[in-house]
């Protein structure tokens, strides 16, 4: 059961779209859930890591861009 004050079309918005590809990939020793953009870049969607101080690194803030080659 839901209970909402949001009509149901907005909470069901988007439910039947598959979502991205993400790949998981180490960038400067930290393992992260990227969604692959092309061009060689792509978007970080979530940091896999025990380490605290690389959640408070402004390099890898989810949603930043990484360009790689």
């Amino acid at each position: 059961m839901l209970y909402t004050v949001i009509p149901i079309d907005d909470v069901l918005a988007g439910w039947e779209n598959d979502p991205p590809t993400t790949i998981d990939m180490v960038v400067q020793g930290v393992l992260m859930e990227v969604e692959p953009l092309g061009n060689f870049s792509g978007r970080i969607v979530r940091l896999i890591s025990s380490n605290p101080n690389d959640y408070i690194d402004p390099n890898h803030q989810p949603g930043s861009i990484l360009k790689w080659t």
